[in-house]
């Protein structure tokens, strides 16, 4: 999987209402939020063919379009903290010394 959108997903524009979702989001289905004052809204899901990037776009009670907004990341999908190589550990202090 790779860690950057592809072009056409960098290219929409995040909350506009009417965008048209680009040929390589796949729909995925739709939910209906369970959060107070949100009881009537649907959020479609789609996910890009090419980046894999997770995408929502929702439409309120009224069925107006709120746009398209990335999808929140899921609790074992999360990035991990890699240390530096060369990184100094903790208790350890690094001392320069001027050439």
């Amino acid at each position: 999987m790779s860690a950057m959108m592809c072009l056409p997903c960098q290219s929409i524009t995040l909350a506009t209402p009417g965008l048209q979702a680009h040929q390589n989001l796949v729909h995925e289905g739709f939910v209906r939020p369970t959060e107070k004052r949100r009881e009537n809204h649907r959020e479609d899901r789609f996910r890009c063919a090419c980046c894999h990037t997770q995408w929502i776009r929702e439409t309120d009670r009224w069925g107006m379009d709120l746009g398209f907004r990335l999808a929140p990341v899921q609790g074992g999908a999360r990035p991990q903290y890699v240390p530096p190589e060369n990184a100094p550990r903790a208790g350890v202090r690094v001392y320069q010394v001027p050439a």
